[in-house]
């Protein structure tokens, strides 16, 4: 069965090629499909459908997982002013890159008419504070308003030995970047799809990259912390 969108039982009348008649169980078909049953109503009509077709056939675009493993993105960028880092790290960061950009032809991560400039204007922002920041092993912390996963994302794959929460309360993009994480195996990242003031801390750091006013922010981010604790907007 064609992958269009449509009911199978709307298809019922339509030619015999797209209903995959003609094709035998088991037959892979324009669109993702496999023919699982062919037969007919009782009567002699034409088959009403498919036992089962396409995976996924009716799950919308944007909650649609990626299945295909993709290319590392080249980061000359992120090379040069992160020599010290890891080929894993670089490699794991190229994968980041890549997700993000296929992600982004279903739902709005950032900008369209920036994401030619990923690696510039989002990686390398968000690896900046790298620069300045140690988090000790095992700290927690809070990425406010995350998006597209930045700065959560990349920080979390240089730091694999904190634990990040990642928030935003856009559910279809909270989805998205579950699947970026799951795809890039990080095992240091959760995704919580919720507005920042109903998140539950204590957190040891709260980050946040162009998500509100700065005082807002702040405001939140004294409700997460722990004593001792710091936030860092930028």
């Amino acid at each position: 069965v064609e992958d269009r969108g449509q009911s199978a039982r709307g298809l019922v009348g339509g030619s015999r090629d797209a209903l995959g008649l003609r094709q035998r169980s088991g037959d892979r078909v324009r669109g993702g499909g496999v023919v699982l049953a062919v037969g007919k109503r009782p009567g002699g009509r034409d088959a009403h459908v498919l036992n089962a077709i396409a995976e996924r056939r009716r799950e919308p675009l944007h909650e649609r997982r990626m299945t295909e493993p993709l290319r590392p993105d080249p980061l000359p960028l992120v090379q040069e002013f992160f020599p010290a880092l890891a080929p894993a790290v670089l490699e794991r960061l190229g994968r980041l890159s890549a997700c993000v950009r296929a992600w982004n032809e279903r739902v709005n991560l950032v900008s369209r008419k920036d994401v030619e400039h990923l690696e510039e204007h989002h990686l390398l922002h968000s690896l900046a504070i790298a620069r300045v920041w140690r988090p000790a092993a095992g700290a927690l912390v809070a990425d406010l308003g995350t998006g597209g996963g930045f700065p959560g994302l990349p920080l979390a794959v240089v730091y694999p030995e904190c634990r990040f929460t990642l928030v935003d309360s856009v559910a279809k993009k909270a989805r998205a970047v579950e699947d970026v994480v799951s795809a890039l195996g990080l095992r240091n990242v959760r995704v919580v799809a919720a507005r920042a003031e109903t998140l539950r801390g204590p957190f040891d750091y709260v980050l946040g990259r162009a998500v509100t006013a700065l005082p807002q922010f702040l405001g939140w981010a004294a409700l997460l912390l722990q004593p001792g604790g710091s936030a860092h907007g930028f």
